[in-house]
């Protein structure tokens, strides 16, 4: 089970961990809360979608750019590529931007398979 259990500060950044002790999710805030660089690591799967959805909105709020770095991520769940779009929209909304980096071919896959590669801004 995937569920964030932890929350830990390191000066600016909140690392989010599961039971296990594993950093999941890694939220640095940059440029006075305008901008937020949040680092997915390893899976996030549906366990973790609760969670994972109430900090990213809580954040996305507070910021006018918000950049997910992929780089660390080796899956991602349908549901939490959900929670995706509809920060997508909210970002678009307050005429924001959500830019996803370091995207592997594995979790790319996902998204191509969800009809979704062109709904994001992707570098």
């Amino acid at each position: 089970m995937r569920t964030i259990i932890n929350r830990r500060t390191e000066g600016n950044c909140l690392f989010l961990e599961d039971v296990n002790g594993k950093t999941i999710v890694i939220l640095k805030e940059i440029l006075q809360g305008k901008e937020l660089t949040i680092e997915l690591n390893g899976s996030l799967t549906s366990d973790s979608t609760h969670d994972f959805e109430d900090e990213i909105v809580a954040f996305s709020i507070m910021c006018e750019r918000i950049i997910l770095d992929f780089k660390e991520l080796t899956y991602i769940s349908n549901s939490i590529i959900k929670i995706l779009l509809q920060l997508e929209h909210m970002m678009e909304a307050k005429d924001g931007e959500l830019i996803i980096k370091n995207m592997g071919d594995k979790v790319r896959t996902s998204f191509e398979e969800m009809g979704l590669e062109d709904v994001f801004y992707i570098v």
